[in-house]
């Protein structure tokens, strides 16, 4: 059976996340990982229904997961997905990192290809 477009979102952010922790020894892979996660995440946000299933990865039980659909409705919906964002902090010491560097690109207005 063919995985849909979300189960496979939800598969590549989980997988990054779990080569992003040891990117030193698997930069490779997880460069790899990004590309493949940022199409994907980009494909459903272009696609019917796409913001919807968006917001609803907001409330998976996976944190990356939560954290990655956050990142793609920055520029849909910057309320829910900075409050997205600000309630992952404080769990995971390596996801910190990520939010703090986040937030301060997309201040900066950096972030455009989301």
């Amino acid at each position: 059976m063919n995985k849909s477009l979300v189960d496979e979102c939800i598969e590549v952010a989980i997988d990054y996340c779990t080569y992003s922790i040891d990117i030193v020894e698997n930069y490779k892979k997880t460069n790899k990982l990004f590309e493949k996660s940022h199409k994907l995440f980009l494909k459903l946000k272009s696609s019917a229904g796409g913001i919807e299933k968006l917001y609803e990865l907001l409330n998976h039980e996976h944190i990356y997961v939560r954290y990655t659909a956050s990142i793609y409705l920055l520029n849909v919906d910057e309320k829910a997905a900075l409050d997205c964002i600000e309630r992952l902090r404080g769990i995971n010491r390596h996801l910190d990192f990520d939010i703090k560097y986040l937030l301060k690109e997309w201040k900066a207005g950096n972030l455009t290809i989301y």
